[in-house]
């Protein structure tokens, strides 16, 4: 049996693929494998076989089956080792500038180090797969090198100011000579295509840093046109995500310059600290020179809340009575789906539990959930109270409290105690009255007018002819 080869392919730095082998003697190996496996010392009794040890060394047990099986996977990997198919690419990357009708004609060497003969077949991928052009997509392997040349014809057309990534693939032929079938080995040829911008021209980035109490909205503007820019400055305006005419900040920077490949940072910083919890969006608009680009941010502040506002603090013993539990969404979304469980816990435990009906409750609402209570053989006693809220979205709120259940008479006199002061309902005056009083003192004016006369009218300390406007 030959020495067997075992191939290893990397990408050096200057983007050349190279083949590395290392040889291995596998009938050396098989014999240690098999040594590894066989009795040191054997003497037969009967037909049992006997393995004896020297002192202190360790016994070494025979396993015939264990060896073969450890031999034969070692013979596949070996083998397959030596029938991969081993070549390389190079140069691995290639970059080019766009110009309108322009051609990029360029190639690439496949570098067969092992001098093997076999097929390559070579494919295209990427936005603008369609403009290259290849002699032949087939060829055959001999020694050394296989230049493959390729030809980028632009279009007239292309959106200023981007990358655009095209993949030359090279790789063997399923049942070439060399190959093996099911293996796969696929080189790339990478090629950047940059689209430059004419005039000035900048690219944008928003982002949000959330601090607690204090946020800071950024705006990440790099010049990438042919022009120095004189006059550069960034406004920001921060919405409701739900509600984009609900402006929640808007302020502008002071102007700056900025020169050809050149980046620049806004920052302001603003206390957050009455900025309630929801989603918002940052939308960062940058004037330059009489032009103008933007970028969004889409920023979530906190999570999705309930607020329990408030729960009866007192029911009626041995009653069926109503409970309701005032609830306020305070997220800036609508909560669809929301109940509460409530748990009336005494002394012993837990002595009632119920649910609510389910709502739906608006951004930034309050909605009143409607059970009943019902505390017919309980005592007058003073109970907790837990309240879980579940919202559709974000987690389970849980709030503690107590009430207290009292005697109907006492409930009534309670009530009574904190019920509002009656409110005097005054009558309109009848419009015809307001009229008729208004014409007659409109009279009065015009006559001491054209008497000459001002009117007098009574004002502090009793002085005439002064008025006093409070």
């Amino acid at each position: 049996m030959r020495n067997q080869t075992e191939s290893t392919m990397a990408l050096s730095a200057s983007g050349l693929s190279a083949v590395h082998s290392t040889t291995t003697n596998a009938p050396r190996i098989a014999s240690r494998v098999l040594a590894l496996f066989s009795p040191i010392h054997s003497t037969t009794t009967g037909a049992v076989p006997v393995t004896s040890f020297q002192r202190g060394s360790a016994p070494r047990f025979y396993c015939p089956k264990a060896g073969m099986l450890l031999l034969s996977a070692l013979c596949i990997i070996v083998l397959a080792c030596s029938m991969t198919f081993a070549f390389g690419i190079t140069p691995a990357h290639a970059e080019t500038t766009f110009v309108p009708g322009d051609e990029f004609v360029n190639r690439f060497s496949v570098v067969n180090d092992e001098n093997l003969v076999g097929t390559i077949h070579v494919s295209v991928e990427g936005e603008l797969a369609d403009l290259v052009v290849l002699e032949q997509n087939d060829m055959t392997l001999g020694s050394g090198m296989v230049s493959v040349p390729y030809v980028i014809k632009f279009p007239n057309n292309v959106p200023p100011g981007g990358e655009y990534v095209v993949k030359l693939f090279a790789e063997p032929k399923v049942g070439s000579q060399g190959s093996v079938a099911g293996a796969t080995v696929r080189l790339a040829h990478k090629v950047t295509i940059k689209v430059p911008y004419h005039g000035k021209a900048i690219s944008v980035d928003a982002d949000v840093n959330d601090a607690g109490t204090r946020l800071d909205l950024l705006a990440s503007v790099r010049n990438v046109g042919a022009e120095d820019i004189k006059v550069l400055s960034a406004t920001f305006n921060l919405y409701d995500a739900n509600n984009e005419s609900s402006l929640v900040l808007t302020t502008k920077t002071q102007s700056r310059s900025l020169l050809v490949g050149e980046k620049g940072l806004f920052n302001l910083s603003f206390d957050a600290s009455k900025l309630l919890p929801g989603t918002y969006v940052l939308r960062a608009v940058i004037d330059y020179d009489g032009s103008s680009d933007e970028a969004t941010h889409a920023y979530t502040r906190g999570v999705p809340m309930l607020d329990l506002v408030s729960i009866p603090a007192f029911v009626v013993a041995d009653e069926l009575s109503p409970f309701n539990v005032v609830v306020r969404n305070a997220w800036n979304e609508e909560m669809k789906g929301v109940f509460a469980d409530v748990d009336v816990v005494g002394s012993g435990g837990i002595v009632r539990s119920f649910r609510t009906e389910s709502l739906d409750i608006g951004a930034r609402q309050q909605a009143v959930f409607s059970p009943f209570f019902d505390a017919r053989g309980l005592p007058v006693s003073k109970v907790g109270v837990v309240v879980r809220l579940h919202p559709d979205k974000g987690r389970m709120q849980e709030y503690n409290a107590s009430i207290d259940i009292v005697t109907k008479t006492d409930y009534e006199t309670i009530n009574a105690t904190l019920a509002p002061a009656p409110v005097a309902v005054v009558e309109p005056i009848a419009p015809m009255v307001v009229l008729v009083l208004t014409l007659i003192l409109l009279i009065y004016t015009i006559i001491w007018y054209l008497r000459g006369r001002p009117p007098k009218v009574a004002g502090a300390g009793g002085e005439a002819g002064r008025v006093n406007f409070i």
